[in-house]
């Protein structure tokens, strides 16, 4: 099953055998339909970057201890969701924490802790049970 997001048919949940799970197409409609709140543009240069090379190995020491932290409390796999997505949520992760905001902008992600890239990073694989499971278990952080 997937979600199909085009203007006529937005959110309707299809089974399309011919498309395996891992070629899936996120969208920016999908993420924010997650509850995300990056910007598209970022979105968009996220997501391209990750579909440049979505096996790319980007969980650094500090990317996977912290990711694996909040994961091992929420209860959630991160290399299950990689091996459902085709996609390392780890990778979103660090692109998302190394991207620096611009100069004059108040408000961006670089500002966010740990566990909300993490969960920008997983709604934007569109993992809605995941992003739950971690929001559950920091119900003392603001996630939207």
């Amino acid at each position: 099953m997937y979600k199909e997001f085009t203007a006529e048919r937005e959110g309707e949940m299809r089974d399309d055998p011919a498309r395996p799970e891992s070629e899936k197409k996120y969208t920016y409609a999908g993420y924010l339909a997650h509850g995300g709140r990056i910007d598209e543009a970022t979105y968009n240069s996220v997501m391209q970057r990750v579909g440049e090379d979505p096996a790319a190995d980007f969980a650094e020491d500090f990317a996977d201890s912290q990711t694996k932290i909040t994961a091992d409390i929420s209860g959630i796999s991160l290399d299950a969701i990689r091996n459902e997505t085709g996609i390392d949520p780890r990778f979103i992760y660090g692109v998302l924490r190394h991207d620096m905001g611009p100069d004059g902008v108040e408000h961006h992600h670089s500002q966010m802790s740990d566990q909300q890239l993490l969960v920008e990073s997983l709604r934007m694989l569109e993992q809605g049970s995941a992003v739950g499971a971690v929001i559950d278990k920091h119900p003392h952080m603001q996630f939207n």
